[in-house]
């Protein structure tokens, strides 16, 4: 009975390695007594459901809260630093003393802190080692920011696009998840020394438009030990090297874990901010001289991870054997290969499953089919900060002069010089509540035919005062003359960024499925949008006018016309009482269906 207590508490000690991980386990019956050994908790509750998090500090908020979670168990990590006499009402906690009591291979951490969407890396070409690398603050809206363990070498060069994402209608949720913080994000101390105040640290901020992205198999990122979710799958990879500097740790651990997870068919994922992060004003040259390794060797990881194949079918042999090249390659030290070891001998100890190695699932991008799971697309996102808001600003003066030039008949010469200055321009969109609360929507232009000639004016009209425009519709680059000196004389040149999403010619079915570009847009998942709006590219939106999002606006109303030239034809009056006939009877009995129904209904009688 001994034994096998402390293997099931084992499991919990070897997951305290990360942030916070939820574990879902069986600690078995009749384990009452084992309590006041291992941990201390009141109205000890015997439950499958576990969640794991180490603390140096008091019993904090986000503990209070993750306690009062009602069928799960919280547990409690302390080291060296947590106060001894730490208790919480509900909450096991699990001191040095504790865990030194359990007598496995690791002992005490030396660590103390321990789903349709966007995919990146679907046209991977494996070219060098740049189209390897994916930089999630870029992603997020920081063009010039990166994340410590980026390799400095190609910060220059490296962009994460075009042409790398995939938009896909179903696939599995990442192994490892890391959500990004506002304020102060965790990144090197170059960027601190350049950036940081002294006093108040970073002020930094992402998009918060943007969606969670997934990593290819093949494609590299750093991340952290913080705000980090693992999945059961994952929890073999969770082990923190010890023989390197406490800056570096967890950056060698994602890198190693992410070889490892792309041998099971497991990827990694970067979430959209959900938290607010203030980091204790300290030494950025202390930091600077801890994260030696990080600059030098990073890129050197990622080209021996790159290249390196393992023979063994098992993925915990591979685990073992990886730690020990990585020692051979003074990446870590022997402790660490040591160390990794006794880490697995542990796992399977307590009866861990390890996942098989497998290729995973292809999620390939398929242009002729109608309704492929996966299909072209790609976005850029900016910050929405006060400093944007003048640069797009200046963007809408240029923009609008383009226009005014594109279109001669304006004959308008001092039109462009009565205009306000960037800054003015900005207050004044600020104050104006329209056009503010265009900032929180995205717009959907949508194309009946493969798009040519006409994005750049549309962008020029649209872009610069919505929060996202997308372009939905047939897009292909290679047919797009945008480098022809004749056509770009009659048509304004694209912008950047230009976000799309691929629909077929068949599915676009001449713009009568149009409709469907909302389908794919849900898919991405984007977070804090007020509204949508989807126009055709053949239309005018005059958006400086109010619009009540509540009503459902059509240009012929409700009523049944019973004419026009498609009206006979399958997209129309037979196609209408089809899809009435959907939420009427069919899905009658759908809470979600019927919810968008009455919605629909009360906006049409409005």
């Amino acid at each position: 009975m001994r034994q096998s207590i402390k293997a099931d508490f084992a499991l919990l000690l070897c997951l305290t390695t990360a942030f916070i991980c939820v574990v879902n386990c069986d600690i078995g019956f009749n384990r009452k007594s084992a309590i006041p050994l291992m941990m201390r908790k009141s109205n000890f509750t015997l439950n499958k459901k576990w969640i794991v998090v180490t603390s140096t500090n008091l019993p904090t908020e986000d503990i209070k809260r993750l306690a009062n979670i009602s069928g799960w168990e919280l547990v409690v990590v302390g080291d060296t630093k947590t106060p001894k006499t730490w208790s919480w009402k509900g909450v096991h906690f699990l001191g040095v003393e504790d865990q030194q009591r359990l007598g496995l291979g690791l002992g005490q951490f030396d660590y103390t802190k321990a789903i349709s969407g966007l995919r990146y890396g679907c046209n991977h070409v494996k070219k060098n080692l740049s189209s390897k690398l994916f930089n999630p603050y870029r992603f997020f809206g920081n063009d010039y920011m990166w994340p410590r363990g980026f390799p400095l070498s190609y910060l220059q060069s490296h962009t994460n696009g075009p042409d790398r994402y995939c938009l896909c209608h179903k696939m599995r949720a990442a192994a490892v998840q890391q959500g990004l913080v506002h304020k102060d994000p965790d990144v090197d101390a170059i960027y601190r020394l350049l950036h940081a105040d002294k006093q108040t640290g970073l002020n930094e901020a992402f998009n918060k438009m943007a969606p969670s992205v997934v990593l290819e198999k093949g494609i590299y990122a750093p991340w952290n030990s913080q705000n980090t979710l693992f999945n059961r799958k994952a929890f073999f990879i969770l082990y923190l090297p010890v023989t390197v500097a406490f800056r570096v740790t967890d950056i060698w651990r994602s890198y190693f874990a992410q070889k490892l997870l792309h041998m099971i068919g497991e990827n990694i994922a970067f979430y959209p901010v959900n938290a607010i992060q203030i980091r204790n004003a300290h030494n950025y040259l202390s930091d600077f001289e801890s994260e030696r390794d990080v600059y030098l060797k990073t890129e050197k990881i990622i080209e021996f991870l790159d290249e390196w194949r393992c023979s063994h079918k098992e993925i915990s042999e591979c685990t073992i054997l990886l730690a020990e090249e990585f020692r051979k390659r003074d990446f870590w030290g022997v402790t660490d290969a040591k160390l990794v070891r006794d880490w697995i001998y542990d796992l399977r100890t307590i009866g861990y499953q390890f996942p098989p190695r497998t290729k995973g699932t292809e999620y390939s991008i398929q242009e002729q089919i109608r309704g492929a799971n996966c299909r072209r697309a790609d976005f850029e996102f900016d910050t929405g900060r006060e400093d944007t808001m003048i640069q797009k600003s200046s963007q809408k003066l240029k923009l609008f002069g383009e226009l005014t030039d594109w279109c001669a008949k304006a004959n308008f010469p001092e039109f462009l010089q009565k205009l306000l200055s960037p800054s003015q321009l900005a207050t004044s969109h600020t104050n104006n509540l329209v056009l503010a609360n265009l900032r929180k929507s995205v717009l959907v232009i949508t194309g009946n035919y493969p798009w040519d000639r006409t994005i750049g004016l549309l962008q020029r009209m649209y872009q610069p005062y919505f929060g996202l425009t997308i372009f939905c519709g047939s897009w292909f680059p290679d047919q797009y003359d945008d480098d022809n000196e004749a056509i770009a004389e009659n048509f304004p040149r694209m912008l950047h960024p230009f976000n799309y999403i691929h629909l077929t010619e068949a599915e676009m079915n001449k713009g009568y499925a149009a409709y469907y570009c909302m389908s794919k847009v849900k898919d991405l998942r984007l977070g804090n949008v007020l509204g949508y709006y989807v126009m055709a590219d053949d239309t005018t939106f005059n958006f400086w006018h109010g619009v009540n999002p509540f009503l459902v606006m059509h240009p012929i109303g409700d009523r049944h016309r019973n004419r026009g030239i498609w009206w006979t034809a399958p997209v129309g009056m037979k196609a209408a009482l089809t899809a009435n006939k959907l939420f009427t009877e069919v899905y009658k009995f759908d809470p979600s269906v019927q919810t968008i129904w009455h919605q629909f209904e009360r906006g049409v009688s409005v």
